[in-house]
């Protein structure tokens, strides 16, 4: 009755609704929540992702970077003959050397790809399947046991990116990679892989990592060396054969398997591979300790350097020939410790040799001590300082004959006393004949005629003409360098005298002949630098002079070469350097013999000590490149003039009766060079006054 009341009166009372209904409303409003979180979270999840890609983007090189890119490589630098000396390379950088994906025999690219990137030609620079598939095999082992970088990510990350792991380096390493196949094809990105991939020890690149194990070519590996290689590239620390040999044969197993998985090779190849000994090459030593004739080649890089930078010569491939004869270089490090040896009872230990071309410059051997190892790489020949002693008097005679001097210029070699400022005296004891000429006075190397020379002279002068005949070094124009006190080095004596053989020219002394780039072609062939030092007739002049040292003076241990030969000796006071400076139409030569820091015995002389190594080495060389009989010195091209001179006469003949006036003051007993006569002391040690200094050219370095 009453609800049909209420029903007439448009009341409602809803119905209890079931339990049944009630749940699926709830339900219905959690999945509109979840929905909501989901999209909110897709939303901030690809909102990461997209700006991780950004940051991502922003850090990677541009097209242009990729596609212009060139991997470092090693240069090779070779004797004149073709003769490997050295490979040299950035040691950040490793060792590298670039060959063009024709020349990998398409084994070993297979085995490259079996092992670390099966579907190289199918996916574009990121894999997603394996990464997925990796990804659950690590999850169920519960440990990384794999990874899943492409052959492009692994370049990518080879070429442009560090080696620490991070999410955000991975990022930029798939970006990279989808870059890098955008730029290249398949092919060229698998070439630059090849020689790009790290193999240990530290060779980057299949060729580098074929010369290093196996000392061969990479187009003559075998199969199983092959599998070897790219078994490396896994872990090259760990799977090294050097480093462990079981390792490394598990692991090229496990190649030889892949490409058999894959088709390359049938499984009796990967068998028979698989059985193949392991022939490894010997470890060789690395960096200069793996040079040949390392002085030589120390120097032609320091030479390489200087011309064409550090970045060309240790990581763009150079092909260098150098100028070394390699018959030479190895005759002459024998004959450097030959002579040492011969020279042990005189307590000497070291010596050095410089051999070249003076017409030319081309420097043809270099040896810088007795032998070079892990204790001892000082190069005495280009590096060392050293006093020459009366070698350098070839100078001295040079400025005299440049002032109007001559070979019968008389002279007296008695016991001379320079007075070179208040209580400053320098007395220089008589080796020689009271009475001489200036020929006579070379050739027996008599000092109180030196310095008499160069007391007229002036020290400054000297300085000038040794400078311009090639020496770099700054000299300071003191007066004791009549007698070889300032110091010099080696080469720079050798590249001096070299204007003496070749009639008055300065030349530029190389190592470099011809050098080549990566591809073969080439850069640069050197031409010889040659200035006019001297007149032609002085450099005659001074080489009839020098050849009275060799014939008849403290030289004749260099006589008899068959040639014209002239030269000088040089000791310095205090027994520590001996020297002999030679040359003939064809070669220059200088010899330097001594200690580091100690003295010889008092017997140790340039004639003694040097002149007989110039002679066993230059007589070899000239055998060698071919003796010219028929040359001579240059000189005048009349006869007259040349007759004129009268070498022999002026050597034997002593000072001439009629002295002009410049000559007088060289008879003098007492030289005071400040003006205030005679008197004073005698004796005392050797003067450090200074003449006015000479204007410096440009070409002269300070060590």
């Amino acid at each position: 009755m009453a609800s049909r009341i209420n029903a007439a009166r448009g009341s409602h009372v809803p119905a209890r609704p079931s339990t049944g209904r009630l749940v699926l409303h709830w339900a219905g409003r959690v999945l509109i929540a979840l929905e909501i979180a989901v999209l909110v979270l897709v939303v901030g999840v690809a909102g990461a992702v997209y700006g991780a890609y950004r940051g991502a983007r922003k850090m990677l090189p541009s097209g242009t970077d990729i596609a212009g890119y060139r991997a470092p490589s090693a240069s090779r630098i070779y004797a004149s003959d073709g003769q490997l000396l050295a490979v040299v390379f950035d040691q950040d950088e490793g060792y590298r050397e670039l060959v063009p994906l024709e020349a990998i025999p398409e084994h070993v690219r297979e085995a490259h790809i079996a092992i670390e990137d099966r579907r190289f030609y199918q996916h574009q620079g990121v894999d997603m399947p394996r990464i997925l598939r990796v990804a659950y095999q690590n999850y169920r082992s519960g440990r990384i046991e794999a990874g899943a970088s492409t052959l492009t990510q692994q370049l990518a990350r080879a070429i442009f990116l560090s080696a620490r792991a991070s999410y955000g380096r991975k990022a930029q390493e798939a970006l990279l990679a989808i870059q890098i196949e955008r730029e290249f094809s398949k092919d060229e990105i698998l070439e630059m892989y090849l020689n790009q991939v790290c193999y240990g020890h530290p060779a980057y690149g299949i060729q580098a990592a074929s010369r290093l194990y196996f000392d061969k070519d990479v187009g003559q590996l075998s199969v199983a060396e092959g599998a070897l290689l790219a078994g490396i590239v896994w872990k090259p620390t760990e799977v090294s054969p050097w480093v462990n040999r079981d390792a490394a044969l598990r692991r090229r197993s496990l190649v030889l398997a892949a490409m058999a998985r894959d088709g390359y090779i049938t499984q009796a190849e990967a068998k028979r591979a698989d059985d193949e000994p392991l022939r490894l090459a010997p470890r060789r030593p690395s960096g200069l300790f793996s040079y040949r004739h390392p002085y030589f080649v120390t120097q032609a890089i320091s030479e390489l350097v200087q011309r064409y930078g550090p970045d060309a010569v240790y990581r763009s491939g150079l092909r260098v020939y150098t100028t070394m004869n390699e018959k030479v270089q190895s005759h002459c490090e024998e004959a450097i410790r030959r002579g040492v040896q011969r020279a042990r009872y005189m307590n000497c230990t070291q010596a050095a040799t410089v051999m070249m071309e003076p017409n030319t410059g081309r420097i043809l051997a270099i040896v810088g001590g007795t032998g070079f190892g892990p204790s001892d790489q000082n190069n005495r020949a280009t590096n060392a300082l050293r006093q020459p002693g009366s070698s350098f008097k070839a100078f001295v005679y040079t400025a005299a004959i440049e002032k109007g001097y001559t070979p019968q210029t008389g002279i007296s070699g008695s016991t001379v006393t320079i007075k070179a400022g208040p209580g400053e005296y320098w007395t220089v004891k008589s080796n020689g004949g009271s009475s001489l000429s200036l020929a006579s006075a070379l050739a027996a190397s008599v000092n109180p005629a030196s310095a008499r020379l160069v007391a007229a002279l002036g020290p400054s002068r000297v300085v000038e003409v040794a400078h311009r005949m090639g020496i770099r070094t700054e000299l300071e124009p003191v007066y004791s360098i009549a007698l070889g006190t300032e110091e010099v080095t080696l080469l720079e004596m050798t590249t001096a005298y070299c204007g003496f053989a070749n009639g008055g020219y300065r030349v530029e002394p190389t190592t470099i002949d011809r050098v080549y780039d990566h591809d073969g072609v080439l850069l640069d062939e050197p031409a010889p630098r040659r200035v006019r030092a001297i007149s032609m007739q002085t450099a005659y002049v001074m080489n009839g002079m020098l050849q009275g040292v060799v014939r008849h003076g403290t030289g004749t241990a260099a006589s008899g070469l068959g040639v014209p030969t002239a030269g000088k000796t040089g000791t310095t006071d205090d027994n520590k350097d001996a020297w002999f400076v030679g040359l003939t139409p064809q070669i220059v030569c200088g010899v330097w013999a001594g200690n580091d820091a100690r003295p010889m015995s008092g017997s140790a002389f340039g004639g003694r000590v040097c002149a007989p190594m110039f002679k066993d080495m230059v007589g070899y060389a000239l055998d060698v490149i071919g003796k010219r009989k028929d040359l001579e010195f240059p000189g005048p091209g009349d006869e007259r003039a040349r007759a004129a001179i009268r070498f022999d006469s002026a050597l034997f003949s002593g000072a001439q009766k009629e002295e002009s006036k410049e000559t007088k003051p060289l008879q003098r007993d007492l030289i005071d060079l400040t003006g205030g006569g005679g008197g004073g002391g005698r004796g005392g040690a050797v003067p450090r006054a200074r003449a006015p200094s000479p204007s410096v050219p440009s070409y002269v370095r300070t060590p």
